[in-house]
């Protein structure tokens, strides 16, 4: 098995669509931090092919991207030539897909596409199980050993897929195949011997009961016409007969049809009552509408005097616009008297605030006036008790003064020392300074008071002047509605006026509405005499419609008999006509029933006297009238048919004992062979002593390997079950399972360089290789010695592919073709850098 191509979405760390080229590549690296996904890429190969991970064989769901509902992994691979390509996919809800594809010029053609079906043909062209595979072409993260390790039988396959010995078990199975035909063949001769001389018996019975058989059948040929001929007479007969009664039946529901005279006057009586009617109430009609007429007029002429309908209205809008305006206007007029007075209270409160707002302000200035004259009293008051400080320090300074000396305060030398008389009392001057702040604070404490009064006199002179303003507008405006709604009501009353006259406007209008009313009323009730006159003539044309259709019907049922008996007669609209053409067509029907009677008397003679003919050819066949004649010769001659059948399968079993008999020994001496190679075959003889062979095989050229790979400390035991040889410990033999994690890497790999390079010498199919880890527990030397094995492994095969996955600096540095990964911090998956193409 060859990989080509490899891609995947969604699988683990790889959340992205990747496709990973293997064309043309032998041995690559795959490298990256941890977490990368460089152990996926292998994980994505085993699931490809087998639907497992080594590390995840059950819940593979789990492989399905954290951030994803789903994924994909499909691998092109090439095996003997052919190229395949394996598909499977994973939802977290819903089913699975599985698909193997065989690649035909460029085409994919399904092979399987179910799980189970798509494993078997996976096995059959590796021929290796999951099992096997892990433990020979894919060795997994801390999984080297398991092949070292594994048990006899476990070896055994791996060793019968690589080299292809799987195919002896499909020899046996085909030698078994061959062996059960001849067993059964044998079996048949031993059977036809015992039955032989019991066939014999009953060939020469079945030829006599042939020959009676055919006697029968060849009677029953020669009765075949005659019967079919009286047969046909009846048939004949029997057609007509039940055309007859067929034609009386459809004579007799003509009959019912025709309609009998007492229905025909009563139509024609119907005809004329309805006419006479629907003059006389035509008549009344046109009475109805004059009358109707006249009263429309004079209502529309009493109407027209007023404008109109709309006229009318128009006159009740001005009335109650009147009523409305003359309301208004004494509203107005008491409104205006309200605003006087609410202007005459706003003018008093607003002399009022003025007055108190000039007190506020006198008292104000007053009280700042005595506010500045204690601040100067204050300010004063420091000044001299500044002074007398100062007094204070020169009396100090002077008993320190000394003449021709420096002065401590200015440095100059003194000359004389002053004579100063002792100061002012500093308690005096201070109690002086405190009365004359108490004084100030006292005073401005007034003063804050005097110009609050005075702010707020100002606001209440404020709001009582823009009260006294609005109560002048609101008088003003007042005025001023009145006088125009006066005007307006003018109006109005001059437009009632022109409208219904001098006098009441209401009085007025209710009686042109009385009037009006009392001559829609008049008017409403001779439409409705002229609507009931109206509906009178309807109702009566219809039932004079009905009438003549009542006629017209029964001209189209006469048209419609006729036409059934065949009868060619002139059907006119009039009574006259319609009643001459019901006499012809009553007597058409009487001669058509009496022909259709007499048909059917003469057929039934006919079909009896067939019968009697019938009746008497069965009996000189011996066969009742219940036999079908046809059926009994078709019985005959199949009855024949089946004992010729009969004599001549006896005549060939005997013919075939004969050559069974030459053929026995033949038979036996094959089966014996195939018992022979059937046992040879089988997987305790044969297959185990190939498969020994190619143990020991393996453990010379692994032992080799391995010598070189551990710098000649260890090689394999002359068993073939790959127990270690410890060459530094006087050839002590050792189980794996001793070896330390690196001792167990480098047996492992000794053994898959000494496997492929065995497969290789005989053409086997094992082109691949991945190793997951496993160099990180070896030194330097050891490294080295286990990369050079792995290069000559890539080497060794034409086309062979290595892949490993490794963190070791060292790895990276001797392989020139590498993937290289890295993982995106902020959602774990990963990033491929560079080498997912061929270099």
């Amino acid at each position: 098995m060859r990989p080509r191509e490899l891609t995947l979405r969604g699988f683990r760390s790889y959340a992205e669509e990747r496709t990973f080229e293997w064309q043309g590549r032998g041995l690559v690296g795959i490298v990256g931090p941890i977490g990368s996904g460089k152990s996926s890429l292998l994980d994505a190969i085993a699931f490809a092919l087998y639907g497992r991970t080594p590390r995840i064989e059950k819940g593979q769901k789990s492989l399905i991207n954290q951030r994803h509902d789903a994924m994909q992994v499909a691998l092109t691979f090439e095996v003997d030539g052919t190229q395949w390509k394996a598909v499977r996919a994973l939802r977290r809800t819903g089913t699975a897909a599985h698909a193997l594809y065989r690649v035909e010029d460029g085409v994919d053609v399904v092979v399987a596409d179910r799980a189970r079906e798509m494993g078997d043909q996976i096995e059959a062209l590796l021929g290796l199980d999951f099992d096997a595979f892990r433990r020979s072409v894919l060795l997994a993260q801390n999984q080297f050993a398991d092949f070292l390790e594994a048990t006899g039988t476990a070896r055994n396959q791996v060793l019968k897929g690589v080299f292809g010995f799987d195919r002896l078990d499909s020899m046996r199975a085909v030698v078994k195949a061959r062996l059960d035909v001849l067993d059964k063949q044998l079996a048949t001769l031993a059977g036809r011997r015992a039955t032989a001389e019991t066939d014999a018996k009953d060939l020469e019975s079945k030829r006599v009961e042939l020959v009676a058989v055919e006697q029968r059948a060849e009677a029953l040929d020669e009765l075949r016409l005659p019967f079919e001929e009286a047969k046909e007479v009846i048939k004949a007969s029997e057609i007509r007969l039940a055309e007859a009664q067929s034609r009386l039946e459809r004579l007799g529901d003509v009959g019912d049809r025709i309609p009998d005279r007492e229905r025909t006057e009563l139509v024609f009586a119907d005809v004329g009552d309805a006419g006479g009617a629907l003059g006389s109430a035509e008549e009344e009609l046109a009475q109805a509408g004059v009358a109707h007429t006249e009263l429309a007029a004079h209502n529309g002429e009493m109407l027209e005097e007023v404008g109109g309908r709309s006229g009318l209205e128009e006159a009740g809008d001005l009335v109650s616009a009147w009523k409305a305006e003359r309301t208004g206007v004494a509203e107005a007029e008491m409104r205006l008297e309200s605003a006087r007075a609410a202007e005459m209270a706003a003018g008093a409160l607003a002399g009022a605030t003025q007055e108190a707002l000039v007190d506020a302000r006198r008292s104000e200035s007053d009280t700042q006036l005595a506010d500045e004259g204690a601040r100067l009293r204050v300010v004063e008051a420091r000044t001299s008790l500044e002074s007398v400080h100062e007094a204070h320090r020169v009396h100090a300074i002077r008993y320190d003064l000394v003449t021709g000396e420096a002065c401590p305060v200015c440095t100059q030398m003194v000359s004389v020392v002053p004579d100063l008389e002792s100061p002012v009392s500093l308690d005096a001057s201070g109690a002086a300074v405190d009365a004359a702040e108490e004084e100030a604070r006292q005073a401005t404490d007034t003063s804050r008071k005097a110009a609050a009064v005075a702010a707020a006199a100002v606001a209440d002179a404020k709001t009582a002047e823009d009260a006294d303003a609005t109560a002048s507008r609101q008088a003003a405006e007042a005025a001023e509605l009145l006088d125009s709604l006066r005007v307006r009501l003018n109006d109005t009353a001059a437009g009632v006026s022109d409208r219904l006259g001098t006098g009441d406007p209401e009085g007025l209008l209710a009686a042109l509405r009385t009037e009006v009313v009392r001559s829609d009323g008049a008017v409403a009730d001779a439409k409705t005499i002229e609507q009931a006159a109206l509906a009178k003539v309807q109702k009566l044309q219809e039932e004079a419609s009905g009438a003549q259709t009542v006629l017209a019907s029964l001209g189209t049922e006469l048209a419609t008999l006729a036409g059934t008996l065949d009868l060619v007669v002139e059907i006119g609209e009039a009574p006259e006509s319609l009643q001459r053409a019901l006499v012809a067509l009553r007597e058409e029907w009487i001669a058509q029933q009496q022909a259709a009677s007499d048909d059917k008397a003469k057929a039934g003679e006919e079909a009896s006297a067939a019968r009697i003919a019938l009746r008497d050819l069965l009996d000189a066949a011996g066969l009742g009238e219940s036999d079908d004649v046809v059926e009994v010769i078709a019985a005959a001659r199949t009855e024949r048919t089946a004992k010729e059948a009969e004599v001549q399968l006896l005549e060939k079993r005997l013919g075939d004992l004969e050559q069974l008999a030459s053929d026995e020994a033949e038979f036996d001496a094959s089966a014996e062979v195939l018992r022979t190679l059937h046992t040879d075959l089988s997987p305790s003889r044969f297959l185990e002593f190939v498969l020994d062979e190619r143990r020991r095989a393996l453990g010379d050229l692994a032992s080799e390997h391995l010598e070189v790979l551990s710098a000649g400390r260890y090689r394999f035991d002359e068993s073939g079950d790959f127990l270690i040889v410890d060459l530094t410990a006087a050839d002590g033999i050792r189980s794996p399972a001793s070896l330390s994690g690196g001792e167990s890497f480098l047996a492992s790999l000794a053994l898959a360089l000494a496997l492929a390079e065995i497969v290789a010498r005989e053409g086997g199919r094992l082109d691949a290789f991945f190793l997951d880890e496993g160099f990180g527990s070896l030194d330097p030397e050891h490294l080295d010695l286990a990369m050079d094995g792995i290069e000559r492994l890539v080497t060794s095969g034409p086309d062979r592919l290595v892949v490993v996955v490794s963190h070791v600096p060292a790895v990276r540095d001797r392989v020139e073709d590498l993937i290289v990964l890295d993982r995106d911090d902020a959602t774990g998956n990963t990033l491929v850098v560079s080498g997912a193409s061929a270099p």
